[in-house]
């Protein structure tokens, strides 16, 4: 029967970005001088697993690049090559070709073969370097079954048994098997006990002297093997010639015609039992493990209950006074068939014989209770669940509303179920909810890269410190904060950060900090990135803004002057380079974080750094709202943008011929936003003093927004309009009210730079 692969594709894409982003982690965290062994060998593990499932899939230029790349990190890790930084470099520039590579196969675009060559030539340029006499001895001579079996293991190391069946197309490819026993060759001594004809399939039995832990090479065994079909088992001294067994059952303690030549397990002393030849599977099921000795009456009855060796047997409790009996690694002396059979109560073991031999054979998996266990489900799956229970959550109002609007002829009964409706539909939707939350180190996780390549580009000396890499925020975001956080910190290294000599001269240390934070506060996350540069040139700035013609003064405080950056175009950069100074990026950021919701900060200080605060919901799907109403309407504002509101008396509101209505406001002068005058809403309000100021603030800029009253505060669920409607400049989506209506969230920041738009233009106006 044919399998079709494909099915199984998006699994391997997703399991292969998560080795290429293990990978890229453990190099980036690696001390060339001395490089941990734990992470050598983790990141050798991850390049072999690309590896493995690439050539099973098909996708050989993966397989290729990874079997080069494990090549020279299998020398790293022996020590036979140092580590060097050109090496780490070539991983890095490998680890760039393989998402490359499996972009391109998941797009269905075509391969550049260039590239894999280049990349496979420069990494085996570097395996080489090693003398010639190395890479002969690394060879394995063309196997011969029985060669080397009466070969005693070299004295003084740990010895391992191999054995496994190899899958159809590993036994039918003539360069796996041999592929195989030479990278086990290069763990240590490596004999061939026993193998079946050239390319046919069968069982293959090893022995394998090394000081290596198991743990290093039984991946190589499973990733050949058919399901199940393999064993690695530590062995105490020399193995007898497989002739015996022919590498079907375990080889015989001695050679004495009495102990059934080879073809059954030795009958364990300790444990022996009355019919004991009758129920030990004869060799062809796996012993039952070693436990107390059962009663009489329970022995007596084994035969019938265990399952002859076809079912897992329950296990059976042993005394709590006595420690369970383990398998010895020392063969027991054999049994004479003469001799009478005897039951023996067990014994503890002495410490030496109490320790097991690890069996690696693959587990099956833990019960219920164990680890916690993942699943993976598709975002279409997840979104259909949270709309739903948005739904929920607006269902939800309109009863607990039309329950109110009862007033007292409404059941307590009702009242009370509805209350317990509306906790029970809470915590749905935060379970909900959570499901899309993300821990945003998979973000973080790229900048350590970026920093080192953009680092070494520009000659500077620089370590970014990251903190609350467990921080979750929703997928959606996740997916769209990564580009505006990457310019952040390429605009630190480059404009903030100093060059070494400069910062020496400055009193400070050459190595220059970016700082990444990210955290919790309230209903939003908060990210922090900081640098200790030079600080933001507040003149520089000031002088730049008066050559574009935008109308500044000295005395404007300093969070206007750091927002004058973010408009489009704007650059204090005195040469433009591939990485800044064309003035488009700061522009991009903030529409970008706009676009989420949220809003960027900026705190500088000269000769002492910069901090750019970005403030994100927690969902694009919920917020936390303030119901205003304008005429017969009914909008929202976030909740994150409001500042206090306040009912202006005659007088307070003033017009000036070059900035429109103003407002003063703790000493500092507001424009006013008319809602009923921008979406020109019938029967609203236009009386200043019978309405209501609400002072918003977006990315340190502030305007004051009059409405016709505060309505309530709300948790709302977000509707987007743009599948059935053009977008409207100052509105971001809608929602649905408890009683049915639908109300339009409004574009903080959108309105605020429309009041900013007209002041600037009446002030053009006014000058020319």
């Amino acid at each position: 029967m044919t399998i079709d692969m494909s099915q199984f594709y998006q699994v391997f894409f997703e399991e292969t970005a998560e080795h290429l982003a293990a990978m890229e982690s453990l190099l980036l965290g690696l001390d060339v001088g001395a490089p941990d062994d734990e992470s050598l060998n983790a990141i050798f593990r991850a390049a072999h697993s690309i590896k493995g499932s690439s050539g099973t899939f098909g996708f050989t230029d993966l397989a290729d690049v990874t079997h080069v790349l494990e090549n020279l990190l299998d020398r790293i890790r022996k020590h036979e090559l140092p580590l060097r930084n050109d090496m780490v470099d070539a991983f890095l520039a490998a680890g760039d070709t393989l998402k490359a590579l499996l972009s391109a196969h998941q797009g269905g675009d075509p391969v550049d073969a260039g590239t894999v060559g280049e990349v496979c030539a420069k990494l085996k340029a570097l395996t080489s370097d090693a003398p010639a006499a190395d890479a002969a001895a690394a060879k394995v001579p063309a196997p011969v079954p029985g060669q080397n079996a009466a070969m005693p293991p070299s004295a003084g190391k740990p010895c391992y048994e191999i054995e496994f069946v190899p899958t159809l197309e590993a036994a039918a490819d003539h360069q796996v098997l041999p592929n195989l026993l030479q990278e086990l060759s290069a763990f240590g001594e490596i004999d061939i006990l026993a193998q079946p004809q050239p390319n046919a399939p069968g069982m293959w039995r090893l022995r394998l002297t090394t000081e290596r832990p198991q743990d290093d090479f039984v991946d190589i065994i499973d990733f050949i093997s058919e399901q199940d079909a393999w064993r690695v088992k530590p062995v105490a001294g020399p193995v007898e010639d497989a002739g015996g067994a022919y590498g079907l059952f375990d080889a015989p303690a001695t050679e004495s015609a009495e102990d059934a030549y080879g073809f059954f397990e030795p009958q364990v002393e300790a444990a022996a039992v009355t019919q004991a030849e009758e129920g030990d599977g004869f060799g062809f099921f796996e012993p039952l493990p070693d436990a107390a000795a059962p009663a009489p009456a329970a022995a007596a009855g084994g035969e019938e209950g265990d399952g002859f060796g076809f079912f897992e047997p329950l296990p059976v409790p042993a005394a709590e006074s006595a420690p369970a009996v383990t398998e010895s690694l020392a063969p027991p002396a054999p049994v004479s068939p003469d001799a009478p059979v005897v039951s023996v109560a067990p014994t503890a073991a002495s410490p030496a014989a109490a320790t097991p031999a690890r069996d690696s054979r693959p587990k099956p998996p833990a019960a219920a209770g164990g680890e916690a266990a993942s699943i993976r489900v598709s975002v279409e799956r997840a979104d259909q669940l949270i709309n739903l229970v948005g739904e929920l959550v607006i269902t939800q109002a309109m009863l607990l509303q039309c329950a109110t609007q009862m007033n007292d002829a409404a059941p307590e009964a009702l009242i009370n179920g509805l209350a317990q409706l509306e906790r029970n539909t809470r915590g749905l939707q935060e379970a909900v909810m959570s499901i899309r939350m993300m821990p945003i180190s998979f973000v973080f996780s790229r900048f350590p890269r970026v920093v080192r390549d953009l680092s070494s580009k520009l000659g500077k000396q620089v370590e970014l410190k990251m903190t609350g890499e467990t921080t979750e925020l929703d997928k959606g975001l996740i997916e769209r904060i990564a580009d505006p956080l990457t310019h952040l910190i390429r605009n630190s290294l480059d404009h903030g950060v100093e060059m070494p000599e400069k910062r020496i001269a400055a009193g400070k240390s050459p190595t220059g900090t970016i700082t990444l934070k990210a955290a919790h506060q309230g209903g939003n996350i908060v990210i922090e990135v900081g640098d200790d540069g030079a600080g933001l040139n507040r003149q520089r700035i000031l002088a730049k803004a008066r050559e574009r013609g935008f109308q500044v003064s000295d005395q404007m405080p300093d969070q206007e002057v750091w927002a004058l950056i973010f408009e489009a175009g704007f650059s204090t950069a005195e040469v433009v380079t591939d990485v800044s100074g064309r003035g488009v990026g700061m522009d991009v950021v903030r529409r970008n974080i706009q676009s989420m919701g949220g809003r960027i900060e900026i705190e500088s200080m000269t000769g002492i750094g910069t901090r750019m605060t970005v403030r994100l919901p927690l969902t694009l799907a919920i917020l936390d709202g303030m119901s205003v109403a304008v005429g017969e309407h009914t909008y929202i504002l976030p909740l994150s943008y409001v500042i206090e509101s306040l009912q202006p008396e005659h007088g307070d509101i003033k017009t000036l011929s070059n900035q429109g209505r103003v407002i003063q406001v703790r000493g500092e002068y507001l424009p006013v936003v008319s809602l009923q005058e921008l979406f020109r809403v019938p029967g609203a309000e236009t009386d200043f003093t019978r309405g209501i100021l609400i002072v918003l603030d977006a990315d340190g800029t502030k305007a004051a927004l009059f409405v016709d009253a505060l309505v309530g505060q709300h948790q709302v669920v977000i509707k987007s309009l743009e599948q059935n409607y053009r977008r409207v400049s100052g509105i971001s989506g809608a929602t649905i009210m408890g009683d049915g209506r639908v109300a339009l969230i409004l574009d903080v920041s959108a309105l605020i730079e429309s009041a900013r738009s007209t002041q600037q233009a009446m002030a053009a106006a006014a000058t020319a």
